[in-house]
């Protein structure tokens, strides 16, 4: 691969024809076990045109993986580029792990073989003549249940501190700026690359292990149990890459080409089917968690879903399946059971450095196929419909929607159950009319927080006759204990200023809803516009901005807003860009999360709070912001 006198051979050779240690040992302690099922909320409401369909078996993966990891070092070195020896430590050194649970083979993990692979694939994919060895990729880890069974870590590129950039030091600033651009799209686009999910070791593990890569022609997707109402699947299903990356690492037959990427159309027609009763599932969770492979591979599947990504690896210290999703046949290609410690041809090493390196390429080919920049994506969410909010409309058109918002508002508040399996925190009933229910479609996620993560979604009525409203809105989803409780407080803020007519800027919340599956409790609320931060960012086209800009107009609805919400005794707790929207298109303005929100007069009387006089702190905050002498991302609380 190198020449024999090339400085870096016998490094690289190593490097190379090394596996895992096997230095885990149990030390005593009892093997972690799953206490609950991986599956997730969103594990379990995915469109059937995206969900995993057929497990087939591709034993080839590892040598596909080794010859691609030999055919692009090659061409490295033919382009003339040249592995350096200093800055990096590629000598083994044992990792003395002696527990067995998933956050310490993390560790094992990354130190043996994630690290050293990121530095090699930024040399050879990233810049290959750079002096020193510096890696433009990271992983992340999430744990995924208490009992240390599972974690996940992910690979990404490094992201800056600010929204959009890049963590770059270093002879890394040194970067081309075609090359800075190329990342940026990419961390963008794909900000999970892959995802590895870690299984602790022991009996439980090895049980969802064995047998795993089995044929499985009709994949039993878990779905939630509410029944009466199924989706048509007209999710836009994302394109496989073209490239002979995935050309090489899949099986012919998988090549054949078929209605790729299209979504059905489906405009004016409902894509949910109800029956004419839709029972949410009463049936009680059982009080114990026997672990079955289908669920931690429909887990894995609805992840990569999430994030459209390619390549799944389940590892569990001794074992290992690495998998490929083809998007367009929905079918999981997984390898044989690998021996991470004692694998040959190739080693261990070898075939981790070629699954970073086929990662990182098709994710750039299906960059490129899609023509994307960051500057094709907004820095900001997307807008509200303009089918429901046109500004260049006749007055009179304008008018009829604002009444179809009016009567979509009121069709939506009758109804008691969505089709998305979420119903009101009030006493269960048994079933539900068609015409007592709506569905829930949700769209890209708006972000992450303290309450929990925040969706676009399109909402759709049926009327009595039959006829189709739909409307877009927010969906706010909690799924922790604390993310609930904060969750209902602010419901509870929310419910109380719906109460007080003179409050302006609050937008209307149309009920907190429960999964009866998953736990996970959600709040639906119109859709508000951007935030101040956003529409900064769209207006400079940067994510690096020190003020913001806001119009009289704005400046005044937003001190009056904070006047209002005073009077009505209710101390906000987070004022700050990104909690203050513009509608783009109506230009109102409103003021949102309460999730920190407290109560400050009751019976006429000021209670004691978290700030000596939250009222002054407040309106000086809002002023600062108004007034462009606020700190980006300082508060005054």
């Amino acid at each position: 691969m190198l020449p024999p006198d090339d400085p870096f051979c016998n490094s690289l050779s190593n490097f190379l024809g090394l596996n895992l240690h096997s230095t885990v040992k149990d030390a005593g302690n009892s093997p972690p076990s799953p206490d609950s099922s991986p599956l997730t909320f969103f594990d379990t409401h995915i469109s059937p045109n995206l969900i995993l369909k057929h497990v087939v078996p591709l034993p080839s993966i590892p040598q596909s993986l080794s010859a691609l990891c030999d055919q692009m070092l090659r061409e490295y070195i033919q382009a003339g580029h040249r592995f350096k020896r200093q800055g990096i430590d590629i000598n083994s050194r044992p990792f003395a792990c002696t527990r067995t649970g998933a956050h310490y083979l993390v560790a094992h993990y990354e130190r043996e073989i994630g690290y050293l692979c990121r530095l090699f694939l930024s040399r050879i994919l990233v810049h290959p003549d750079l002096k020193e060895w510096n890696g433009v990729f990271r992983s992340r880890r999430q744990e995924q249940d208490s009992s240390d069974f599972l974690q996940e870590i992910w690979l990404e590129v490094c992201a800056g501190s600010e929204p959009g950039s890049l963590f770059l030091q270093g002879a890394l600033t040194s970067l081309a700026a075609a090359t800075q651009e190329r990342l940026k799209a990419l961390m963008t686009k794909y900000p999970r690359l892959a995802t590895w999910q870690i299984f602790a070791q022991g009996p439980t593990s090895d049980q969802i292990f064995r047998g795993m890569d089995r044929h499985i022609k009709t994949f039993h997707w878990e779905t939630n149990r509410t029944k009466g109402s199924t989706s048509s699947g007209n999710a836009e299903q994302p394109l496989d890459s073209e490239s002979d990356i995935l050309q090489t690492l899949l099986p012919p037959s998988s090549r054949k080409s078929g209605t790729r990427g299209k979504g059905s159309s489906n405009i004016g027609k409902s894509s949910i089917r109800m029956d004419k009763f839709v029972k949410p599932n009463t049936r009680p969770k059982p009080e114990s968690y026997r672990a079955l492979a289908r669920h931690y591979l429909q887990h894995a599947w609805a992840n990569a879903v999430e994030n459209d990504s390619t390549l799944l690896t389940f590892n569990n210290g001794g074992s290992e399946y690495i998998g490929i999703r083809h998007r367009e046949s929905q079918t999981l290609y997984l390898s044989k059971i690998i021996d991470t410690v004692n694998i040959k041809d190739p080693h261990y090493r070898k075939l981790h450095l070629g699954l970073h390196l086929a990662i990182i390429q098709e994710a750039f080919d299906r960059l490129q196929m899609s023509k994307y920049t960051p500057e094709s994506n907004p820095i900001v969410g997307q807008k509200r419909s303009r089918s429901l909010d046109e500004t260049n409309m006749p007055e009179a058109k304008r008018l009829r929607l604002t009444s179809e918002a009016t009567e979509f508002a009121r069709e939506l508040s009758s109804r008691h159950l969505a089709a998305v399996h979420l119903h009101y925190e009030s006493e269960f009933r048994k079933k539900y009319e068609t015409h007592k229910c709506f569905s829930l479609v949700l769209g890209p996620s708006l972000g992450r927080g303290a309450v929990g993560v925040v969706h676009t979604a399109t909402a759709e009525v049926l009327t009595a006759s039959g006829e189709p409203l739909r409307r877009k809105l927010v969906v706010k989803i909690a799924f922790t204990k604390e993310q609930t409780r904060r969750l209902r407080h602010e419901f509870r803020i929310y419910a109380f200023l719906a109460a007080k007519s003179h409050v302006k800027a609050i937008l209307p919340v149309h009920g907190l809803f429960k999964d009866p599956d998953s736990g996970a409790i959600a709040m639906l609320m119109d859709y508000g516009g951007q935030t101040l931060r956003q529409r900064e960012q769209e207006r400079m086209k940067s994510h690096h901005i020190a003020q913001v800009a806001t119009s009289s107009e704005e400046r005044r609805a937003f001190s009056a807003a904070i006047v209002g919400l005073h009077e009505a005794g209710v101390w906000h707790g987070d004022i700050r860009i990104d909690n203050l929207l513009v509608n783009p298109e109506t230009k109102q303005v409103f003021i949102i999360d309460f999730d920190c929100a407290e109560k400050i007069v009751e019976g006429g009387i000021l209670k004691k709070t978290s700030q000596a006089d939250p009222i002054a702190s407040e309106i000086m905050c809002m002023r600062d912001i108004l007034t462009k002498t606020y700190g980006l991302g300082g508060r005054y609380y």
